[in-house]
C-alpha cells in the first residue's frame, strides 16, 4: 500500500529490515520498536542495528524492454548476542538470505515494501564490526512456456491426423487478423477420415471463417464447430466436406479471421482484442508475479490499442510469454513494465498528457516547497526521428505486410505518398533540425509489427511515436516536500509552475522518485511538449 498525506505529515517515517534464511527471520530497525509486519498486521519486534540514512530510487526507463528493478546498499551493526560470525557458524547464512526493506508510518501504520529481493555481496568481520550487503530486486526469468505442451497434433490428440499436420502446435487467435484476400492463420488437417481442419486451439467468437487451399486457391466461408481433442482440450474446427475447397491431405490450408467475429473471448463473451487485456492475458500464462491492480488500471488506456494476430509456434520453438510481450507488445505501446515487491505491472507513459490529468502540482516560488535540483537538459539528439513508417497487417502466407502507414513533416511526401500524413510534431522537428546545408532534415524511422491489422491502431502507434521521437525532451530534477510528492510513482503526470523557467502549470511525466525518511524527496521529470501552445506563444 502506498503512502498518502496522513502518512507523510506529523511524524517521521521508519526504515525496517527483515532478513530471512530458511524459516528464521532477523528483524532490524534504527531503534527498538514494534511494527505491524506480521500476518494480518500482527506486531513484530525489531531490534536496533540498521544503519541506513540513504535513499531508494523508484525509477523506470520509459523506453526499456526489461522490467525495472531496485538495489540498495545496507549496513547493519548487530548486538553482541547476534554477532554475524557466530550467526553464520550456527547456520544463518546471510549470503542465502532474502530480505524486505520496509518504509513504515508510525502515525497510520501504513507499510510499503520499498525493496524486496535477495541479499548480495555480503561482507562481515569480527565482533563489533558491521555487516554490509546489498538488497536487490530480482528480475525474474519467465520459466513458463507457451503454447501449452499438449496443445499440438499427435497420434493421441488426433489419431487420424495427416503426416503433414503431426507435430504442429495449435494456433492461438487474437482479434480478427486477415481480410482483403489475406489468410494469415494456419489450419491443420487433423482428421483425414472426416476432412476436418483445426483452426484454433481454443473456443472462438467467430461462427465462420474463410478457408483457402494454398495449392489451388479454392476458397469458401465455412462454419466453425467446437470439438475436443484426445486430451479433452476444447478447440475450433471446420469441415471441408461439401465446402467447395479442394480436399488434399498434402496441401497447406490457411484461414482469414478478418470478418467472422474473431478469436479469443472474455468470460462475458466479448472479444479479447484490447492491447491491455492481451498483455494481462499473456502475463497470466507466464511464471512472473503479476500486480493485478496496477495492471488493470493500465489496461484502461492500453485497450485503446487493438491487437489482431495469430500466435503460431513452430513444433520445436515454444516461447516464454514475457519474450512474446517484449517482441510484439512493448514496441507498439507507450508502456514499460515495472518489477516491484507487488509483482510485475505495466507503467503507461502518457506523452499526450494534459494538465487536467495531473495528480500533483509543484509551485516554485521565492519560498519554495519545491526547489530546482538539476539544470534543465535535453534527451539525446541521436534518438530524433521525424518520418515514421509502420508496416503492419502481416500475412505469413504471402510473406508480406499488407499495409503501411507513414507520418511525415514533409509536405511533398504527404502529397505524393498515399500512405503518408502530415504530423504537427514531425513538421516542427523537420523545421528545427537542419542538415549540413541548412535545409530541413528528414530523419526516417521504419518498423514493422505482426500484431496490428487495424488502421486506427497503426495511426495511434505512429501518433505516440511522433510525440516520443520527433523532438528532444526536456529533463529536469526537483527536490520537493514529502507531502507533495511522496506518493508519486513513475509514469504519473504532474504540473510545474516555475516563473524563473517561464513555466506555468507545465505538464511533466515522473521518471524517478527517490524515497527517504527525510522531509524532502528528489524527483526527475520529463516534459510533455504541447506544440499547439508553443506555436501560439512564439513571436
Amino acid at each position: 500500500m502506498g503512502f498518502d498525506l496522513r502518512d507523510l505529515q506529523g511524524a517521521s517515517l521508519e526504515w525496517l529490515l527483515d532478513l530471512q534464511v530458511g524459516e528464521d527471520v532477523l528483524r532490524l530497525a534504527e531503534r527498538p520498536l514494534d511494527a505491524p509486519t506480521g500476518p494480518q498486521g500482527a506486531l513484530e519486534a525489531y531490534r536496533a542495528g540498521l544503519d541506513f540514512a540513504g535513499q531508494v530510487a523508484d525509477s523506470v526507463d520509459p523506453f526499456a524492454d526489461t522490467p525495472s528493478s531496485r538495489r540498495v546498499d545496507l549496513t547493519v551493526f548487530l548486538p553482541d548476542d547476534l554477532d554475524p560470525a557466530s550467526l553464520v557458524e550456527r547456520g544463518f547464512d546471510f549470503s542465502a538470505a532474502r530480505g524486505v526493506l520496509w518504509l513504515w508510518s508510525p502515525l497510520t501504520g501504513t507499510l510499503e515494501a520499498v525493496v524486496s529481493g535477495v541479499v548480495r555481496d555480503v561482507e562481515y568481520g569480527q565482533t563489533g564490526e558491521p555487516l554490509t550487503f546489498s538488497l536487490e530486486e530480482v528480475q525474474e526469468d519467465d520459466s513458463a512456456r507457451f503454447p501449452p505442451a499438449d496443445a499440438r497434433v499427435t497420434k493421441t490428440s488426433w489419431p487420424n491426423a495427416t503426416e503433414k499436420a503431426l507435430g504442429e502446435r495449435y494456433p492461438w487467435v487474437i482479434g480478427e487478423a486477415g481480410g482483403g484476400g489475406s489468410y494469415p492463420g494456419p489450419a491443420l488437417f487433423v482428421d483425414s477420415t472426416t476432412d476436418v481442419l483445426l483452426v484454433a486451439g481454443h473456443a472462438v467468437a467467430a461462427t465462420a471463417v474463410w478457408v483457402v487451399n494454398d495449392s489451388d486457391s479454392t476458397t469458401a466461408s465455412i462454419a466453425i464447430a467446437q470439438a475436443r481433442d484426445g486430451f479433452g482440450r476444447l478447440v475450433s474446427v471446420v469441415d471441408l466436406t461439401g465446402s467447395g475447397v479442394t480436399v488434399a491431405t498434402d496441401a497447406d490450408y490457411f484461414v482469414s479471421w478478418g470478418s467472422g467475429g474473431g478469436g479469443l473471448q472474455h468470460e462475458d463473451g466479448s472479444l479479447l482484442v484490447g492491447a491491455g487485456d492481451v498483455l494481462e492475458w499473456m502475463l497470466g500464462h507466464s511464471s512472473l508475479r503479476l500486480d493485478r491492480g496496477r495492471t488493470a488500471a493500465a489496461s484502461v488506456f492500453l485497450n485503446t490499442f487493438r491487437v489482431d494476430t495469430i500466435i503460431s509456434a513452430s513444433p520445436d520453438a515454444r516461447f516464454a510469454p514475457w519474450d512474446w510481450i517484449v517482441d510484439h507488445l512493448l514496441p507498439i505501446l507507450p508502456v514499460t513494465v515495472r518489477s516491484s515487491s507487488d509483482g510485475f505491472a505495466p507503467v503507461v507513459w502518457r506523452f499526450d498528457a494534459t494538465a487536467d490529468m495531473a495528480v500533483a502540482h509543484l509551485e516554485v516560488s521565492p519560498s519554495p516547497r519545491a526547489a530546482l535540483r538539476s539544470a534543465v537538459s535535453f534527451s539525446p539528439r541521436d534518438s530524433v526521428a521525424n518520418e515514421l513508417t509502420l508496416h503492419f497487417a502481416q500475412d505469413p502466407r504471402a510473406d508480406a505486410y499488407r499495409k503501411r502507414a507513414v507520418l511525415t513533416g514533409d509536405t511533398i511526401t504527404a502529397e505524393t505518398d498515399p500512405d503518408a500524413s502530415l504530423n504537427l510534431y514531425c513538421v516542427a522537428s523537420r523545421s528545427r533540425y537542419r542538415d549540413p546545408y541548412g535545409q530541413p532534415e528528414t530523419v526516417p524511422m521504419e518498423e514493422s509489427t505482426e500484431v496490428v491489422w487495424s488502421d486506427a491502431t497503426a495511426a495511434a502507434v505512429l501518433a505516440w511515436w511522433a510525440q516520443r521521437y520527433a523532438l528532444q525532451a526536456r529533463l529536469v530534477g526537483y527536490t520537493a516536500d514529502l507531502e507533495l510528492v511522496g506518493s508519486l510513482e513513475p509514469g504519473d503526470v504532474v504540473t510545474v509552475t516555475h516563473p524563473a523557467l517561464s513555466w506555468t502549470s507545465k505538464v511533466f511525466l515522473v521518471e524517478e522518485v527517490v524515497r527517504t525518511t527525510a522531509l524532502g524527496v528528489d524527483i526527475d521529470l520529463r516534459a510533455v511538449e504541447d506544440l499547439a501552445q508553443t506555436r501560439k506563444a512564439a513571436p
